[in-house]
């Protein structure tokens, strides 16, 4: 917290960042199939972490496969980022019942 607070002070105002008011929401700015994507990816995120746990595996260890099926695949240009997030090597995603299989 007091590196955030100097960056801030240093990069926008010498005002504290704990005194700022809260970030005002534009709608027009809001993209709602992206929100959806998002939340998909993070619900995945969790399955995915969670299967791990439930085989005991170390959060250090790299995925090499993990086989992945949605109800849609509207993972497009999002699939490095769950890669990255969960330390998978390759990720299949395939169509049907949402699961899980790593």
């Amino acid at each position: 917290p007091h590196i955030t607070e100097e960056i801030f002070q240093e990069v926008f105002e010498k005002k504290s960042i704990h005194k700022q008011e809260w970030p005002k929401v534009i709608e027009g700015k809001i993209n709602p199939k992206l929100e959806e994507r998002m939340k998909l990816v993070n619900e995945l995120v969790s399955a995915i972490w969670k299967a791990r746990g439930e085989k005991q595996m170390k959060a250090k260890d790299e995925l090499l496969n993990v086989n992945v099926t949605l109800p849609e695949n509207t993972l497009s240009g999002l699939e490095d980022e769950i890669k990255s997030a969960c330390k998978i090597k390759n990720l299949n995603v395939k169509t049907g019942e949402f699961s899980v299989n790593i």
